[in-house]
């Protein structure tokens, strides 16, 4: 049933809170059907909440719980460090100030950031290749990375990392040379081996070369009906946050922030 609160909304954010602490999540087989676990449960929630009151029109709805974070929380069990994964398929000039003006408020220290733009059809589930020199996207990736620069000199992000690049693209894209990510991230399920000439710059220039299992669309369009949005929304961003207790290894908190925006008419 698609829910009617949020029909007089434009835009939706929405966070999940720390959804460790929920054994139902952890059915979850990949990170979609994670997802789609936890914002069942959350639309869920924010319907039963207003069931009665209703809501009056407006451009946007948030609803992120937020934990009190104090000093003592990093000295108590040690230091944590916090890692941002910000998934696009869509480009929005905004969505980097918009996405971290929500995000790091749930920070307890300046977070590891990783972008995993790729600009494919969330409906038909195209696969995006940058190989496959897309002038425009790689545009719309420097603008997007030029925000993150910004945040990263403000002191407000730790480390930057990307996402499914091949070595050409990255070569092309960061033209003067300024590779100023630590983190590459490779998916192994199409790339089992990391060609060599990756591994060999990515030694060169001391950056972490690390895998993932997340499909390039991590929320696809046919699922909104199941989380009672229906077909007049569609994801604008989605970031999925993972803290973890570094002198143990321990994941602390794992969760998803989710801007769903209303399509026009």
């Amino acid at each position: 049933m698609t829910s009617t609160f949020f029909d007089n909304y434009k835009s939706i954010i929405l966070g999940t809170g720390n959804i460790l602490e929920n054994e139902e999540f952890k059915k979850a087989k990949n990170p979609t059907q994670e997802m789609l676990l936890c914002m069942c449960a959350r639309i869920k929630e924010i319907n039963e909440q207003h069931i009665e009151n209703g809501a009056e029109p407006a451009d946007e709805f948030v609803a992120i719980p937020h934990e009190e974070i104090t000093e003592e929380d990093e000295t108590s069990e040690g230091k944590t460090k916090t890692v941002i994964k910000l998934f696009m398929n869509e480009f929005h000039e905004d969505a980097i100030d918009e996405c971290f003006s929500h995000t790091l408020k749930i920070c307890k220290t300046a977070p590891n950031v990783i972008l995993a733009y790729t600009p494919t059809s969330s409906i038909h589930n195209d696969k995006f290749v940058w190989a496959d020199n897309d002038a425009k996207s790689k545009k719309h990736f420097k603008t997007l990375w030029a925000k993150l620069r910004e945040e990263k000199k403000a002191g407000r992000i730790e480390q930057l990392g990307i996402a499914d690049m091949d070595l050409d693209t990255i070569m092309d894209i960061f033209d003067d040379k300024n590779f100023d990510f630590t983190i590459l991230q490779i998916n192994i399920v199409t790339c089992c081996m990391p060609p060599p000439c990756l591994v060999s710059f990515c030694k060169e220039h001391e950056i972490q070369l690390l895998t993932h299992s997340d499909p390039q669309v991590l929320f696809p369009s046919c699922h909104m009906c199941d989380i009672a949005l229906g077909k007049s929304f569609k994801i604008k961003w989605v970031v999925r946050f993972l803290e973890t207790l570094i002198c143990r290894g321990i994941l602390t908190r794992k969760g998803f922030i989710v801007n769903f925006q209303r399509m026009l008419d």
